[in-house]
């Protein structure tokens, strides 16, 4: 039995059966190409989709829907899929400023990080630099590190650097934000991440500003 749909061949004989429904008396074959196509009592041919085989088999046969295509992944849910992405820029942001940077000092460079707990003591000690009166001590949140003593110039340094390198972060975390959010589909927030590049149209003037120094110091 065979028939010509669509300028394709349909033809049990050199297809492979997938599946008979005794109750309905119909059987869905799928040829060497991987066309699809049911074969009714009647000898009716009609040509079948992939998706409605999927969905043909799933009903009637799932084991055999396993065999052939696997287990069907459930179907991501948009609004959460981009509210968990933004939670997880968010949380990758704040790990980033967590981490720290290097700053250049009059002893050398040294690494310094920018846990709640560091900005918490870099804010006590702004009256202190205020006053810009001998040295300043600095109790770094990192507890296998000793406090140390660094002039007045030095933890005014610091201070900037540090402040500096969080106000860069949280605006580039900002206008991230903005950009995904104009996304549609989710196969764009898959290729959504941290430290990827923003359209010069997302940026704030802020974040452009901030960029222009970065250059500027390289």
């Amino acid at each position: 039995m065979k028939k010509i749909i669509n300028g394709n061949l349909y033809d049990t004989e050199t297809s492979t059966l997938l599946y008979v429904d005794e109750m309905l008396s119909r059987k869905l074959f799928v040829t060497d190409y991987g066309n699809y196509f049911m074969v009714y009592k009647n000898g009716e041919i009609t040509e079948k989709s992939e998706e409605s085989a999927k969905e043909y088999l799933g009903q009637y046969d799932p084991d055999l829907y396993i065999d052939l295509w696997g287990n069907p992944e459930p179907e991501k849910n948009f609004d959460k899929y981009m509210n968990d992405l933004i939670d997880s820029l968010d949380k990758q942001c704040e790990q980033t400023i967590f981490e720290g940077i290097d700053v250049e000092l009059s002893i050398g460079t040294e690494h310094f990080t920018c846990t709640y707990q560091d900005q918490i003591n870099l804010t006590a000690l702004s009256s202190k630099l205020v006053a810009r009166a001998g040295e300043i001590e600095w109790h770094p949140a990192d507890e296998s590190q000793p406090c140390k003593y660094y002039s007045v110039e030095d933890m005014a340094k610091i201070m900037e650097s540090l402040m500096a390198y969080k106000s860069y972060h949280i605006t580039y975390f900002r206008d991230l934000r903005r950009y995904v959010r104009t996304f549609t589909k989710i196969s764009d927030l898959e290729n959504v991440w941290y430290g990827m590049a923003i359209p010069e149209e997302y940026k704030s003037e802020v974040l452009k500003n901030y960029e222009s120094m970065m250059l500027q110091q390289q």
